[in-house]
């Protein structure tokens, strides 16, 4: 039998779920159907053990069941109608607060389109203004080399007139001295021949210098060319090297691409020979397990007689349990008659705790609905406050991005009028460098005339000193010898001095770059030495390789050796397990003779304790009804007081209704604020749109204006560039003997910057080799790995030639149990 418990849960189930699908027109009628099945029952109900408690509350009952029906159909229809109208009234202002929730969700992405466009706007007039800045600064740059230029011929033309007062001081001087030789000419001509001699003087100082000069430039060039020539052989001899080197290098890293391969395949071939290594230790447990049947054979017949034990146990204790069966069967037959009895009292007393457990739903139905109603109003002004909030914030964002773009229209206007100040200093600054220019050009011009002219007096008056002095050649000749010796002992005393000066530069210079040849050649010789112990390594690894494979040989070897040992053991124990079959069989049927005894017992165990259960739990539901009974009566009570409780909270409800109505007003009066912000926000961005044109007029002029600079400076460039080239004519003569000794000097810059790529080559043949010894010590260990496992692999291959030595008498130990056991069974 069931525990009462549960039934009083299986009878309350079904209740339950009918009401939550009924409606509330089956629950007034439902309630209708419960009155007159209480009356029925109250009527028909007559219990042998309660009849006299029904005798007495009969009367009362009927009127108080009555009274409290009809209470409980007029508040029903009450709180029904209220909730209707309660529901229709929430509907039609959700729908409002609806409609005009989506009608500012609208007008907020209306107003978040425009606010993308004002700030794409603000991006594409930020773009323009920096490119305006740019160009600005262009414009600086140019006016700043403008500026240096016009300082290089501001510079240029101080030199022009410094040049331009020299010559008229020379030509003033000249014709002085020439005025005062035709006015003492004629009174003596010792004056005249010493001032021949001082003319000749300063022109063989003139030419003895420039000889000096074209002297010392010829033995530097001489001298760099010579090493020049010595450099470049030893280029070409450190290049060949270089290339001889790398050659070797690749081939090294193409035998030491073979050395990987090889190895890789010798691991593989290693992988291989372990799988082989791990099947050949598998079939060795096997028969291992094989040897351990005779074992199991063993502890078969020791179980097997264990058996035969527990089948006389257990034949014993089920007869005793038989006996005790019989006996429980009357008890318990006694105790089901008590039980009927006290069922069908219980049964009565459940209807009418059914019934109000019914009433009781239907309060509590209507009261989860108002909650239900209660909670989904809370909800709804939840969601309308944080639409409310966000509306709020996003009037926020607004505002700020509308400050900011004001912020940035002002920053744009003040970036405007510097521009525009900027440009008109640049205009200023245009003009008067045009005026600067003009006034260079005609000073310019002027020096060039005056050049010209003092370059045709100058050439007249040596023609006029050269005539003079073809007529006095024949007096003073004593003099002038005097003279001349002087000036060839300052002369060679003088060239002495430079020459010797010359010679210790060009030894210094010799000596650093012997120096740095004979640091590439130490280098050269370091990297040979690295060559060679990078081959000496590759033959090591070669012969350490060769060795693996000599390994690997005989260990393939050992493994089919004991491939052809494995076989006959294999024969010998297939015929050991098939021995083995009939006595396994015979064993499973005395298991199975054992295991029908185990389960018949047990059912007969099975069966004495659940009468034994049953006659527990028919005294427990006896004692349960009474129990029961008088829990219905104070469940009666409790149904009261929680009708009590329902009518309290209905009233809660209402009140809680009404301060939502209140919020959803207040939610409708913020809603109203947000509007008219957001026609002020409509207001402003119209506002900003205007001041968003008139700046893209103004960006407009400004690009007008900047293009008009531009051409004008354009127009000042060309200009510029025709000085420039006039200035670069009058300096190309001068350049002529300085481009000699800047060939010489970039031949030297090649030969040093050749010097600096080759110890650019040897530090790469250095990072080279340095790889190369680190694929080295990679190889070196993957060698000693190989090595290990070739050791482990040794070690293995002993270990089975050992239980292969062993395997052999353990098969003639089980051979010889087998036919001991053989004897038995025929025995």
């Amino acid at each position: 039998m069931d525990h009462p418990l549960k039934t009083f849960a299986s009878v309350e189930e079904p209740s339950l779920h009918q009401n939550n699908r009924t409606s509330k027109t089956e629950q007034s009628e439902h309630i209708y159907a419960n009155e007159d099945v209480n009356q029925a029952h109250e009527a028909k109900r007559t219990g042998p053990a309660l009849s006299g408690f029904v005798d007495v509350k009969k009367s009362s009952s009927c009127r108080d069941a009555a009274v409290f029906l009809c209470l409980l159909c007029l508040l029903l229809i009450g709180l029904s109608l209220t909730l209707v109208l309660l529901y229709i009234k929430g509907n039609s202002e959700q729908d409002q607060l609806q409609t005009s929730y989506n009608n500012v969700t609208k007008e907020r992405d209306q107003l978040q389109t425009s606010y993308n466009d004002l700030t794409k706007e603000r991006d594409q007039l930020q773009t323009s203004y920096n490119n305006v800045t740019k160009e600005r600064d262009q414009l600086q740059t140019s006016y700043n080399n403008v500026t240096k230029e016009r300082d290089q011929l501001q510079t240029s033309y101080n030199d022009l007139t410094k040049e331009r007062d020299q010559l008229a001081k020379e030509k003033n001087d000249l014709e002085k001295k020439l005025q005062g030789f035709v006015d003492v000419k004629k009174s003596s001509s010792c004056r005249d021949a010493a001032v021949f001699l001082c003319l000749l003087c300063l022109l063989l100082i003139g030419l003895s210098l420039t000889l000096v000069v074209l002297y010392q430039l010829q033995t530097s060039y001489n001298n760099v060319t010579k090493e020049r020539d010595q450099l470049q052989t030893s280029y070409n001899n450190v290049t060949k090297e270089r290339d001889q080197l790398q050659t070797s290098y690749n081939n090294v890293t193409k035998e030491r691409d073979q050395l990987q391969t090889s190895y890789n395949n010798v691991t593989k071939e290693r992988d291989q020979l372990q799988t082989s290594y791990n099947n050949v230790t598998k079939e060795r447990d096997q028969l291992q397990t094989s040897y351990n049947v005779t074992k199991e054979r063993d502890q078969l017949q020791t179980s097997y007689n264990d058996l035969t034990k527990e089948r006389d146990q257990l034949q014993t204790s089920y007869n005793d349990l038989t006996r005790e069966r019989d006996q429980l069967q009357t008890s318990y037959n006694d105790l089901t008659r008590e039980r009927d009895q006290l069922q069908t009292s219980y049964n009565d007393l459940t209807k009418e705790r059914d019934q109000l457990q019914t009433s009781y739903n239907d309060l509590t139905r209507e009261r989860d609905q108002l909650q239900t109603s209660y909670n989904d109003l809370t909800r709804e002004r939840d969601r309308l406050q944080t639409s409310y909030n966000d509306l709020t914030r996003e009037r926020d964002r607004l505002q700020t991005s509308y400050n900011d773009l004001t912020r940035e229209r002002d920053r744009l206007q003040t970036s405007y009028n510097d521009l525009t100040r900027e440009r008109d200093r640049l205009q200023t600054s245009y003009n008067d460098l045009t005026r600067e220019r003009d006034r260079l050009q005609t000073s310019y011009n002027d020096l060039t005339k005056e050049r010209d002219q003092l370059a045709k007096e100058k050439n007249d008056l040596e023609k006029k000193l050269q005539g003079f002095v073809d007529v006095k050649k024949s007096s003073s000749c004593r003099d002038a010898a005097v003279f001349l010796c002087l000036l060839c002992l300052l002369l060679l005393i003088g060239l002495s001095l430079t020459l010797v000066l010359l010679y210790i530069k060009g030894n210094s210079e010799q000596d650093q770059l012997q120096t740095s040849y004979n640091n590439v050649t130490k280098e050269r010789d370091q990297l040979q030495t690295s060559y060679n112990n990078v081959a000496k390594e590759r033959d090591q690894l070669q012969t350490s390789y060769n060795n693996v494979t000599k390994e690997r040989d005989q260990l393939q070897t050992s493994y089919n050796n004991v491939a052809k040992e494995r076989d006959p053991l294999q024969t010998s124990y297939n015929k050991v397990t098939k021995g083995r079959d009939p006595l396994q069989n015979s064993y499973n049927n005395v298991t199975k003779e054992r295991d029908q005894l185990q389960t018949s017992y047990n059912n007969v165990t099975k069966e004495r304790d659940q009468l034994q259960t049953s006659y527990n739990n028919v005294t427990k539901e006896r004692d349960q009804l009474q129990t029961s009974y008088n829990d219905l009566i104070k469940e009666q009570d409790q149904l009261q007081t929680s009708y009590n409780n329902v009518t309290k909270e209905r009233d809660q409800l209402q009140t809680s209704y009404n301060n939502v109505t209140k919020e959803r007003d207040q939610l409708q009066t913020s809603y109203n604020n947000v509007t008219k912000e957001r026609d002020q926000l409509q207001t402003s961005y119209n506002n900003l749109t205007k001041e968003r044109d008139q700046l893209q007029t103004s960006y407009n002029n400004m690009t007008k204006e900047r293009d008009q600079l531009q051409t004008s400076y354009n127009n000042m460039t060309k200009e510029r560039d025709q000085l420039q080239t006039s200035y670069n004519d009058l300096t190309k003569e001068r350049d002529q003997l300085q481009t000699s000794y800047n060939d010489l000097t970039k031949e030297r810059d090649q030969l040093q910057t050749s010097y600096n790529d080759l110890t650019k080559e040897r530090d790469q043949l250095q990072i080279s080799y340095n790889n190369i010894t680190k694929e080295r010590d990679q190889l070196q260990i993957s060698y000693n790995n190989i090595t290990k496992e070739r050791d482990q692999l040794q070690t293995s291959y002993n270990d089975l030639t050992k239980e292969q030595d062993q395997l052999p008498k353990k098969f003639d130990d089980i051979a010889k149990e087998k036919d001991f056991l053989e004897k038995k069974l025929q025995v």
